[in-house]
């Protein structure tokens, strides 16, 4: 999805115009320039993640596979500076409820949205009461969030998982993808 920016887009000067006629390119409104903090691109759209799937999980028994579309997820952010500060983290064994509800409820810092990778949410909500909260702490992600979880699953376990039955109950306000290794007799 887009949303429309705020700021317009440069507008030629005479300096410009000059420079252009001794053979110089004009980057004015490129997104080169815009990416230097001067303007908007001259097609005045921001991308956006965050509105088509605040929620995504990741899973399957191909662990390459899974930490190469991983790293995809931070390409989001045209700063690495504020990839850094509006990514987090989180292991399922070592976090606890209240350092999921912080991250994900954060407002991002200078960019449209945090990301938010959560490895292993299985090992942590291993009964039906915690499975149950959880799952309605998911519905209520803000559009300023985009939560990535990924976990290590067996083919056969795929559709009996309990986030798969759930995500299968959501429709399209949650994205799934799995990565399964190819089988030997595939080969």
């Amino acid at each position: 999805t887009y949303i429309e920016s705020a700021i317009r887009p440069c507008a030629p000067t005479e300096d410009n115009h000059r420079s252009r006629s001794r053979g110089f390119e004009d980057n004015r409104g490129s997104p080169e320039h815009a990416r230097q903090g001067h303007c908007a691109p001259r097609d005045h759209k921001i991308i956006t993640m965050a509105k088509e799937h605040p929620v995504t999980f990741l899973y399957g028994n191909d662990d390459y596979a899974m930490s190469r579309h991983l790293a995809g997820f931070s390409s989001v952010f045209t700063d690495p500076t504020s990839a850094d500060m509006n990514t987090a983290r989180l292991e399922a064994r070592s976090m606890s409820d209240n350092d999921l509800n912080n991250a994900v409820n954060a407002m991002p810092f200078l960019s449209n949205v945090r990301l938010i990778l959560f490895e292993n949410p299985s090992l942590k909500y291993t009964t039906p009461q915690t499975r149950k909260k959880f799952c309605v702490f998911l519905e209520n992600v803000p559009d300023t969030a985009r939560l990535v979880m990924y976990e290590f699953v067996e083919p056969k376990e795929a559709e009996k998982h309990w986030l798969m039955k759930w995500a299968g109950k959501r429709g399209d306000s949650v994205q799934t993808k799995a990565f399964m290794s190819p089988r030997p007799k595939d080969m």
